[in-house]
């Protein structure tokens, strides 16, 4: 399918997303319209007509809208979305670019904050690392292996493993709501992880997941869950329950070997 346009229904779209394989209808909501039973949508909107209620719409394939429910918020929308079919809150996407620069104020700000709340310690000896205080509630995955020169780590597609593990955010936050995406003593960016992009390492717009070369930071607006990518140490710490139980669940090639929980060695 095309992408959603940014008017469905006589409604300004929040987000969208094809269904397909990735998707498994459940049949635990029926639709009937002018008497006849529905069946499973092309793809699915969530828009809103005066930003107070949010519809999400089972769309034909051309988008135009054949079945609608009614909500109070965002999150229920989601919510009832993926109660219709199981997988898309994996694959929502919307019109909003993935990658805002911050302006200076905000990111010196968001860097002082973290500073003082992680007690960050920016060094290449090993005698200082993990460079952050683990908190409570973290998992630290070593990840030297996809540098290590080997056969397998040669097989390794880097960008796709930066998608891969970029586009677990999406289970964290609804469409709508950014990340913070830290890269030490570069730009840094509002990441919104429904934004539609194709990585690269050699576009200076984006901030890796994979730490491999700086230390690499996503984290939530009131810095409840995120990652610190280490360069030096070659780890990404995950810290945050909503986060965790994505990754958990998710169980990305990225992360399996575990070296520390909650800042403590396994």
């Amino acid at each position: 399918m095309k992408p959603a346009p940014t008017i469905v229904g006589g409604a300004t779209v929040i987000a969208y997303s094809p269904i397909d394989h990735r998707h498994r209808p459940t049949g635990g909501c029926r639709q009937i319209v002018a008497g006849a039973l529905q069946g499973p949508a092309a793809g699915l909107t969530i828009c809103t007509y005066d930003g107070k209620a949010f519809y999400l719409f089972g769309c034909e394939s051309d988008w135009q809208t054949k079945t609608d429910t009614c909500h109070q918020t965002i999150e229920e929308a989601v919510d009832q979305a993926e109660f219709e079919y199981e997988g898309v809150r994996k694959t929502w996407l919307n019109h909003e670019p993935a990658w805002t620069a911050l302006i200076d104020s905000e990111q010196n700000a968001v860097w002082d904050l973290f500073y003082e709340q992680f007690k960050f310690k920016p060094s290449t000896r090993a005698s200082d690392w993990p460079g952050i205080v683990e908190p409570t509630g973290s998992v630290t995955f070593d990840i030297s292996h996809i540098f290590d020169g080997s056969e397998a780590a040669r097989t390794l597609d880097e960008d796709a493993l930066n998608v891969d593990s970029l586009n677990l955010f999406r289970q964290c936050i609804v469409p709508g709501q950014k990340l913070y995406a830290l890269d030490w003593q570069h730009p840094c960016y509002r990441f919104n992880p429904f934004g539609c992009f194709d990585f690269s390492q050699f576009d200076n717009s984006m901030v890796p997941f994979i730490p491999n070369g700086d230390y690499y930071i996503f984290l939530a607006d009131d810095f409840s869950f995120g990652t610190f990518g280490h360069p030096w140490e070659q780890t990404i710490c995950v810290f945050g329950q909503p986060l965790l139980n994505v990754v958990m669940r998710e169980n990305p090639k990225l992360l399996q070997q575990i070296v520390r929980r909650d800042g403590q060695a396994v």
